[in-house]
């Protein structure tokens, strides 16, 4: 939701200092220890809390932290690992990244107001990464509005942000869209359709895009789901949440949570099943396909609030209820189950993972983040997790 990324550097001078930090003893350091294998920036109300993860999940606060920005209100958005990359009001700002991970003064911004699609009069609401790092996509949007746009920038080796297009969306005044998660290779893009009071079949509650010249992504008018797994018996339609819970790979699979009904129509979903996880892979078109049934598909407890595949692509990360719930990822087919839910702490509101079997989780009620090292034969808390840093955003970037 993710998503980095390569370089690692020597460690050339390690200050113990014993620093509290709300409560969770932190070191600092000036640059990356040899063991540094991402760098987590944890956004709080004081800026952004930069640590070195370490090869056994252990976080470390980097000297400089809390890093201020150049204005306030400005979210995070990711990293290339080049470039951080914050939100504000209307604009979107970049910051290099130091050798030692730490943000230097911002390096460019760019009112996104200023460039096509802005004309839905619609305020810029939200912004993503995408998968490769390449490109930042935002979304323009009101709740109720017949007019939706996403925009497309290219992140130069500068910092600097190129408009390279935008694609607007009208569909009615009871219907808003939210800002796709494209497939790994960037072909393709799949995000919220809201239906409002207006009667849409069960499933049609994602947008088509497609990423066209330059990497611009394109509103499609082709269904977004071409087949659906076989339903169990008695029941007769698919619904997906709104939004709807989906995952990428690093290629083109995508994993979505759904549960069956026996209301044809949708309007009464009284008499519904556990929502199951289902894998789906794009056909030519960008249609989502499957070959998974009912009864080879996982049941989980509830609609999940987030969903994340390691970038092995081995392992899908599931947030239920208080906790993470593993299963093993297999591409396009079944998705199989590997733990129970992990962890009582909360609301987990954000996930991402680094390149060395490590997830960290934001506890959205109280603002921990917790750290998992994760295989495909087991799953641990690390040592020391989680941290109470008082997070409401988090990006993980590789070293």
């Amino acid at each position: 939701m993710a998503s980095m990324f390569k370089s690692v550097f020597l460690g050339l001078l390690a200050i113990a200092c014993g620093a509290l930090l709300f409560g969770q003893e932190q070191s600092t350091m000036d640059t990356a220890s040899s063991s540094t294998v991402a760098y987590v920036y944890a956004q709080t109300k004081s800026g952004i809390n930069l640590y070195d993860a370490s090869s056994a999940g252990k976080l470390t606060l980097v000297k400089g932290s809390p890093f201020q920005l150049s204005g306030p209100g400005q979210i995070l958005v990711g990293s290339n690992g080049k470039y951080l990359i914050m939100l504000g009001a209307s604009d979107l700002h970049s910051y290099p990244v130091a050798a030692n991970g730490g943000i230097d003064k911002q390096a460019f911004q760019i009112d996104t107001q200023s460039y096509g699609g802005s004309g839905c009069d619609a305020p810029t609401h939200a912004s993503e990464l995408g998968y490769t790092g390449e490109n930042v996509y935002v979304l323009l949007s009101y709740a109720d509005t017949d007019c939706n746009a996403i925009q497309t920038y290219a992140i130069s080796g500068d910092g600097q942000f190129v408009f390279k297009g935008d694609t607007t969306v009208g569909t009615g005044s009871n219907f808003a869209i939210g800002l796709p998660t494209t497939t790994g290779n960037g072909k393709f893009g799949y995000g919220e359709l809201f239906c409002g009071y207006d009667n849409c079949s069960c499933y049609s509650t994602l947008n088509l895009f497609f990423s066209g010249s330059q990497n611009i992504l394109h509103y499609s008018s082709t269904p977004a789901i071409a087949s659906l797994p076989k339903l169990p018996s008695g029941y007769s339609s698919w619904i997906t949440s709104a939004p709807p819970a989906l995952a990428n790979d690093s290629t083109d699979h995508i994993v979505l949570a759904m549960y069956a009904t026996t209301d044809a129509d949708c309007e009464d979903s009284s008499d519904t099943t556990q929502p199951q996880l289902g894998s789906f892979t794009p056909n030519s078109k960008g249609s989502l396909i499957t070959t998974n049934t009912s009864k080879n598909m996982p049941v989980i407890e509830e609609m999940p609030s987030s969903m994340s595949i390691s970038p092995s692509g081995k392992v899908l990360a599931v947030a239920l209820g208080t906790g993470i719930q593993f299963f093993h990822f297999n591409g396009a087919g079944p998705v199989t189950k590997f733990t129970g839910i992990i962890g009582s702490s909360g609301y987990i509101t954000t996930m991402q993972w680094d390149k060395s079997n490590h997830l960290y989780a934001i506890n959205g009620a109280a603002g921990k983040v917790h750290v998992y090292t994760v295989t495909t034969t087991s799953v641990e808390e690390a040592a020391g997790s989680p941290y109470s840093v008082g997070a409401t955003g988090l990006v993980v970037a590789g070293p």
